[in-house]
C-alpha cells in the first residue's frame, strides 16, 4: 500500500466514524523508521491531557487483536496495572475491573470500564468508557488496528483520564510519559506474542 492509498483508506475510515487516524508524510517517515509518533492534546476544562501513540507493528490486525483483547492478562505486562479482570460480558461488551497504582500520595484507583469492539473489513477498533470507580471522574480511550503494507498493522492508542483528586494537577506533566511507558509495554507484548495463536 503506497502513501496515497494509506491516507485514502484512513480518510474513508474517518468519515465512517471508525478510525480517524491522521498520518502526515512526516509522521509516516518516523513510523517507517521504527519509531512511534506521540501526540499530546490538552482539552479545555480537563486536568490531564489526552495522549495518542501511533506505531507500525508486525503481524496482521487480527493477530494483534487476538493478543490485545485478552484483558485478563494486561496486569502481567502493563506497568502499574495491579489488576485487570473481565467481570462480565453483556450485549457484546466486556466489563473490565481494574486497579491502577497512582502516584503517591494519591490512593490506588479501583475502577470498571466497558470495552466495545468494532470490525470494519480487516480493521479493528476497541474502545472503552468509564463505568464506576474511585479516584476517577472519567476514563475513555480507543485502540485501532488497521492493515498496513507487508502484512503489518498500523496501531493507534488514545487515552484520556479525568482524575478525581485535588492533587491531580501536580502530575499533569508526567501523564504523557506514563502513557508512553504503558503503550511501550503493550507494543512489546504484541510483538512478542501476536501470530502465535
Amino acid at each position: 500500500m503506497n502513501k496515497f492509498m494509506l491516507i485514502l483508506s484512513l480518510f474513508v475510515f474517518s468519515f465512517s466514524s471508525f478510525a480517524g487516524i491522521e498520518v502526515s508524510p512526516e509522521d509516516m517517515a518516523i513510523l517507517k523508521s521504527g519509531k512511534f509518533v506521540k501526540r499530546v492534546k490538552m482539552i479545555e476544562g480537563k486536568i490531564w491531557p489526552e495522549v495518542t501513540i501511533i506505531s507500525i507493528i508486525p503481524h496482521t490486525p487480527k493477530e494483534n487483536v487476538d493478543v490485545y483483547s485478552d484483558f485478563n492478562s494486561h496486569s502481567k505486562f502493563v506497568p502499574d496495572l495491579i489488576k485487570s479482570h473481565v467481570s462480565k460480558v453483556e450485549d457484546g461488551a466486556s466489563y473490565i475491573d481494574a486497579e491502577m497504582k497512582m502516584p503517591w500520595p494519591i490512593k490506588n484507583s479501583i475502577y470498571t470500564t466497558k470495552s466495545i469492539s468494532k470490525i470494519v473489513g480487516d480493521a479493528y477498533e476497541l474502545s472503552w468508557v468509564f463505568v464506576s470507580g474511585n479516584q476517577l471522574k472519567d476514563t475513555v480511550g480507543v485502540v485501532h488496528f488497521v492493515p498496513f503494507e507487508g502484512g503489518k498493522t498500523l496501531f493507534s492508542y488514545t487515552n484520556h483520564v479525568t482524575p478525581d483528586s485535588s492533587l491531580a494537577s501536580i502530575f499533569r506533566d508526567r501523564v504523557p510519559l506514563d502513557v508512553e511507558k504503558a503503550v511501550t509495554a503493550i507494543l512489546k507484548h504484541l510483538k512478542k506474542n501476536a501470530g502465535k495463536k
